[in-house]
């Protein structure tokens, strides 16, 4: 039987393909010895229906489904000699048939050079199922007597899995099948029963749990569950009594134990010694707003063993930091960071630094406006308030200050430095006034000064005005302004003094 392939897009080097099938290698030698490759011949013709003489490549498959899916198997054959369009070829040398391959319906794919699979696939006749012999499926029953076995020919790879039970294992050399109570007591070369093996592998249609590999046991999938039939997650321990949870012991009296309780509805989960209170608990509150956690005594430490203070953080680089986080607040605003940081470039003698810094939502950025010294002194950005929540200036002081105060004079300092002229005349277009301030938080009762807005009219440099539009006046700078005017005031009187001098020499002024 011949069966032709057309192919519609193998014009440009051969043209069209007409391909018969001969499967006679599947039906061979089926008596005595079932063989894992197959004779394959072919039949090419070109576009004009003649015998095809060329090199092609071909690349042959099988499937399970007629049409789509996945390949099975497949085997590429290069330069295959097409002779009078007659070719021959051996399937399976290159890459072996196995069990999965030839178990089920199989369809046959053939693919000439980088033409598409030929259409349609072919259906596999019965034939081709006698390969699947390779795994004795084709062996009756009780035929094979145990002389016909060479020694050592029947390894563990050759059996397949779950095909011996245990009753069919006769004791040899100490290694039999053992049923215990334990199968931690079977030891080194016993074999288990399918029974106590169920004990570690699963149960029912859960498939294997735990699985053994040395001295380690592990589970990779599901849930655990130690006092409950139905854990809701990895590990799920269930216990009637609070004491028994779970407990941690060295074998000197000096373990531990875990437990939870429930008091006013709230949740506790609670970390003890052995023979001592707890150490340290969590609890929820009943409203589920907020976790808190509680400690015995002693102290808590973050990044080392050996804490000195009741929380103490160590960090293993020279910069140490905490975040504080609101929840809830103004994105890019809810985050602090507090910052521990001596860096490596500062010499021995150059102090360390603890600042505060707003940090974005991504945790990076954030100017610094509080930072404190080792040596005392404290740096800050913007403006502080006292008594105040709005200062204005860098310090702002809503109340008495006391103390002494210098300012910077330093000429070295100053550039474009000019006498005050007519200060005698400004001074007299201001005045000075009591009053009290509508501000109960102010000093109370009368007060002596000026008033800004007039001031600002005559000498301006004096007067400033905060965010708010209000105004603030810088009364020490004024003892400049009064002191050019006393100069003045003396001049005056030195002048006239000359002239009543002059005629009345015999005055008081004049001696």
């Amino acid at each position: 039987m011949s069966t032709q392939y057309k192919r519609t897009n193998w014009v440009q080097r051969l043209g069209r393909l007409l391909l018969a099938s001969l499967l006679a290698g599947f039906i061979s030698s089926l008596a005595y010895a079932v063989p894992t490759t197959t004779n394959y011949q072919g039949y090419l013709e070109n576009t004009d229906s003649e015998p095809l003489n060329a090199t092609v490549n071909m690349t042959f498959a099988l499937y399970a489904t007629a049409q789509g899916g996945n390949a099975l198997w497949t085997e590429t054959h290069q330069q295959v000699k097409v002779t009078h369009g007659v070719f021959s070829l051996i399937l399976g040398n290159t890459t072996p048939f196995d069990e999965n391959s030839l178990d089920g319906e199989r369809y046959f794919g053939v693919t000439v050079g980088s033409d598409p699979e030929m259409t349609p696939r072919q259906q596999l006749t019965s034939a081709f199922y006698a390969i699947r012999a390779a795994v004795a499926e084709s062996v009756k029953a009780a035929t094979v007597e145990t002389e016909a076995i060479a020694d050592g020919a029947v390894t563990a790879e050759k059996i397949a899995p779950k095909t011996i039970t245990g009753d069919k294992i006769a004791d040899l050399f100490g290694h039999n099948v053992t049923e215990l109570d334990d199968v931690a007591d079977a030891g080194s070369g016993k074999i288990i029963s399918e029974a106590e093996r169920e004990k570690l592998q699963g149960l029912g249609t859960g498939g294997g749990v735990f699985q053994l590999n040395g001295n380690n046991a592990y589970y990779t999938a599901g849930n655990v569950g130690i006092g409950t039939t139905s854990p809701i997650s990895k590990l799920d321990v269930v216990s009637g009594n609070w004491n028994n949870l779970i407990r941690f012991d060295s074998g000197e009296d000096d373990g531990g134990r875990m437990y939870s309780t429930y008091e006013n509805a709230s949740p506790y989960l609670n970390f003890i010694e052995y023979d001592d209170p707890f150490v340290f608990s969590f609890k929820q509150t009943s409203d589920n707003d907020e976790v808190k956690m509680s400690f015995h005594n002693g102290n808590v430490g973050i990044g080392t063993t050996n804490p000195i203070r009741t929380l103490h953080l160590q960090s293993p680089t020279i910069s140490s930091e905490i975040v504080l986080e609101v929840a809830n607040y103004q994105a890019d605003k809810r985050k602090w960071n507090i910052v521990v940081d001596g860096e490596t470039s500062h010499s021995a003698d150059q102090p360390s630094k603890m600042y505060f810094r707003q940090l974005n939502d991504a945790g990076t950025g954030g100017t610094v406006p509080l930072m404190m010294l080792s040596n005392g002194n404290v740096l800050m950005n913007g403006n502080v308030g006292i008594g105040t929540t709005n200062p204005q200036y860098k310090l702002d002081v809503a109340g008495t200050i006391r103390g002494s105060n210098v300012s910077p004079s330093d000429q070295r300092l100053k550039q474009n430095i000019q006498p005050l002229e007519n200060a005698l005349a400004k001074v007299e277009q201001l005045r000075g006034v009591s009053f009290e301030w509508k501000d109960k938080a102010q000093d109370a009762g009368t007060q002596i000064g000026m008033i800004a807005q007039e001031v600002e009219t005559v000498l301006p440099e004096l007067v400033s005005t905060d965010g708010d539009g209000y105004k603030s006046l810088a009364y020490d700078k004024m003892t400049a302004v009064l002191l050019e005017a006393v100069k003045e005031l003396k001049a005056q009187n030195d002048a006239l003094k000359t002239i009543v001098c002059e005629d009345h020499p015999e005055k008081a002024i004049c001696q």
